[in-house]
């Protein structure tokens, strides 16, 4: 998996980790793992939320300090948390249903979102990798909370809870607002998936300003596009090859 990543990294040069979980399909926790890993190996670099591919390239060395964290120093009690109104937030009926793997899911982000809420920056980065290496259940990076924060604020909890709007009675994407979408997502270095559904709407409300129409999560978009186009389509038409609809 980590070298079907790799090759995919390549191919495209730079995405974000929306666009490439995508297009790769695999759990999201097991495809940061595998990011983390190539960032690691310096085949990966990450700018602004964007991973960009680096492949042979060897960044110069710099002398790095490293900070050790023990148990005993680094504790959630050393943490300021803040608690989270959850209730709210859009999808906390379908929050209080969950079981098993999904209620899991949710529960840990909710965990770090929880502990992180009041860092940012670097020190954002360092309570980050002080809970990385303690508490390797709740493994993340800044980049994911960073990006988990951002789609809270636009969606609630729906964000983060698994398969969310596949279950639901009222999925179907308006054709319109779907071929709005399908001109930003199938160009040529175009916007990653979230980017251009916000795109669309913009578009089919500015044109339909009295229109009230269902917005759908992104997994109905993702089902259409993936039932109109194969994989390999798409990739070619982001990558360069423009796809005829």
């Amino acid at each position: 998996m980590k070298r079907r990543i790799l090759k995919l990294a390549k191919r495209l040069g730079k995405f974000s980790f929306d666009e490439i979980a995508l297009i790769s399909e695999i759990d999201e926790d097991e495809l940061l793992d595998i990011l983390n890993e190539l960032e690691k190996e310096k085949k990966l670099t990450v700018r602004n939320n964007t991973y960009f591919y680096l492949g042979n390239i060897q960044a110069p060395k710099k002398q790095i300090i490293k900070k050790k964290y023990s148990k005993i120093e680094f504790d959630f009690k050393d943490i300021k948390s803040e608690p989270i109104n959850i209730k709210d937030l859009k999808g906390y009926q379908e929050y209080t249903k969950l079981t098993g793997y999904k209620k899991k899911h949710v529960d840990k982000y909710l965990k770090l979102l929880s502990l992180t809420a009041k860092y940012k920056g670097n020190q954002l980065k360092q309570i980050i990798k002080g809970i990385n290496h303690n508490y390797p259940e709740l493994k993340t990076s800044y980049s994911n909370i960073m990006s988990v924060r951002n789609k809270i604020r636009r969606v609630g909890l729906t964000a983060i809870i698994p398969d969310y709007g596949k279950s639901e009675g009222n999925t179907s994407v308006n054709k319109e607002l779907y071929d709005y979408f399908k001109h930003y997502y199938l160009k040529f270095n175009g916007p990653n998936i979230s980017e251009s559904i916000e795109l669309a709407k913009k578009k089919f409300t500015k044109k339909h300003p009295d229109k009230n129409i269902y917005f759908p999560t992104h997994y109905s978009f993702r089902r259409l596009l993936y039932k109109e186009f194969s994989k390999d389509e798409i990739d070619k038409s982001r990558t360069g090859i423009d796809i005829r609809f």
